[in-house]
């Protein structure tokens, strides 16, 4: 089992990083990007700049909006597949 869990932090984090990469293309600057990034994997809520607490995204590009639409659920596989781990070992 913790073998697999540090396989997925790291696959995590990878993913985090090469999202803020992509989403820094769609013209977020560089920190909003991280931010979003990763609260779209982590369910976190809201990312920096301005999309924090008090913005929201309607001004993010419609790739932008799919491609998070896609961390998101990403991010939630490892919810569904972890119980499924555990009855296995």
């Amino acid at each position: 089992f913790a073998l697999w869990f540090k396989d997925l932090i790291s696959s995590v984090i990878s993913l985090a990083a090469f999202s803020a990469l992509v989403l820094s293309f769609t013209g977020m600057t560089f920190d909003e990007s991280i931010g979003v990034s990763i609260s779209s994997i982590s369910s976190y809520g809201f990312g920096l700049g301005s999309y924090g607490p008090s913005g929201t995204y309607e001004s993010a590009s419609v790739f932008a909006k799919y491609y998070l639409c896609f961390l998101m659920l990403v991010g939630r596989l490892p919810t569904a597949v972890a119980p499924l781990v555990k009855k296995a070992a």
